[in-house]
C-alpha cells in the first residue's frame, strides 16, 4: 500500500505485508461477487427464508418482534437491521441519526491496467480530492490486471468528472500514476461506467431498540478514505455474535440486556474510527501552505517509524 501526500506525491507512506509480518494487508472483494457468494451460501441452510423486499411496521412484544414483509407477516426474537445508510428498518424503529455532509462525492469505477499492479493499493491526496486505486483480479475479458477507483472529490469536481466520462478519467489517472512511484500500471483503460455517491458522516443515536440491533451502515457511516466502512460493519456482526453466544442460559437472543452489551462494546471502536476518518478528511481538505507542509512532514516521518506503521496496520485490520 502506497499513500502519496502533497507536493506531487514526494511525501509518501509505504506499507508492505512482509514488513508488517502478515500474509496480506487487506482483501479486496467486488460487492457483486460477495453478494453472490453469500446468497449461494444462505441457500444451503434450510432454516433461512429469503424474502426480497423491506420489512415494515416493526412491533416489539414481550417475547418477540413482529413485522410485515412482501411475503406476509413474520416474527422473530431478534431483528438485525443491516439495510444500509438509508435503513428503512432504522426509520421504522424511530431511531434518529446525527451527522454532516462532506460536500464531496465518491466517484467509483473499474479500470484495466497495461502493467501488473503487483497486489499494491495506491492512494493520492490531491487538490481535487483523495484518489484511491485498489487492486482487483485480472479482467476476465483479456486477463489484464484491473483496479477499482474510489475518488472522493468535491461536489463540483465530481460532477465534472462524471461529465467528462470514464475515458477522460482514465487519462487523468494514467497521468497521476506516471507522476509518482506507484507501480507502473498505466496507461489505464475504462472497464465500465462511473458512479458517484454522496459522502457524509452519519451515526445512529442508538444501535439497539427493543428486540432490534443495528449493524453496518444502518448504524454508522464514515468517510471512505481509510477503506474501513465495511470492516467496521463486519466487526459489528462479530461482536453481536460473540455477545449472543456468551449469553446466560436464561436469556433469549433478543434480551435488552444483551443488546446493550453489544452497544457498549461497539461504542468506543466506532467513535475512534469515526474520529480518525473525519479528522483525516478535514486535515487533507485544508489547503493552507503551513498545513500542507506539516502533513507532508508527518507522512515522511511516519514512513521512517516501522513499529508505529505495524501498530497502525494491526489496528486497521482489527488486531489488538
Amino acid at each position: 500500500m502506497r499513500v502519496h501526500g502533497d507536493a506531487g506525491g514526494r511525501a509518501a507512506l509505504h506499507f508492505g505485508a512482509y514488513a508488517s509480518a502478515v500474509e496480506r494487508l487487506a482483501t479486496i472483494v467486488e460487492h457483486r461477487e460477495l453478494a453472490r457468494v453469500l446468497g449461494t451460501a444462505a441457500g444451503y441452510f434450510p432454516g433461512i427464508e429469503r424474502i426480497d423486499g423491506f420489512a415494515s411496521q416493526i412491533v416489539a412484544l414481550a417475547d418477540h418482534a413482529t413485522f410485515s414483509t412482501e411475503a406476509g407477516p413474520r416474527g422473530a426474537r431478534l431483528v438485525v437491521a443491516a439495510d444500509g445508510a438509508r435503513s428503512p428498518t432504522r426509520d421504522a424503529l424511530g431511531i434518529a441519526t446525527d451527522g454532516k455532509p462532506y460536500g464531496q462525492r465518491a466517484i467509483v469505477g473499474n479500470f484495466g491496467c497495461a502493467g501488473p499492479h503487483a497486489g499494491t493499493a495506491s492512494q493520492w491526496f490531491t487538490d481535487d480530492g483523495v484518489v484511491a486505486l485498489l487492486p482487483l483480479a485480472a479482467d476476465r475479458r483479456d486477463e489484464r490486471d484491473a483496479v477499482s477507483l474510489v475518488w472522493s472529490a468535491p461536489d463540483a469536481t465530481a460532477d465534472r468528472l462524471i461529465d467528462e466520462g470514464p475515458r477522460a478519467v482514465a487519462v487523468r489517472l494514467s497521468a497521476l500514476v506516471s507522476s509518482s512511484d506507484a507501480p507502473a500500471i498505466g496507461p489505464l483503460t475504462s472497464l465500465g461506467p462511473l458512479v458517484k455517491v454522496p459522502l457524509a458522516m452519519q451515526t445512529a443515536r442508538r444501535m439497539v431498540a427493543d428486540r432490534c440491533a443495528l449493524v453496518g451502515d444502518a448504524a454508522h457511516v464514515i468517510h471512505p478514505l481509510a477503506g474501513q466502512g465495511l470492516n467496521l460493519g463486519l466487526a459489528d456482526v462479530e461482536t453481536l455474535f460473540d455477545v449472543l453466544v456468551a449469553r446466560e442460559s436464561f436469556r433469549d437472543c433478543g434480551d435488552v440486556v444483551l443488546l446493550r452489551r453489544y452497544e457498549r462494546a461497539r461504542a468506543e471502536p466506532v467513535l475512534a474510527m469515526r474520529g480518525m476518518t473525519d479528522g483525516l478528511a478535514r486535515l487533507f481538505d485544508d489547503a493552507r501552505p503551513g498545513v500542507v507542509r506539516l502533513r507532508g512532514l508527518g507522512l515522511c516521518a511516519l514512513d521512517r517509524l516501522p513499529p508505529l506503521k505495524r501498530l497502525l496496520m494491526r489496528h486497521a485490520s482489527g488486531g489488538a
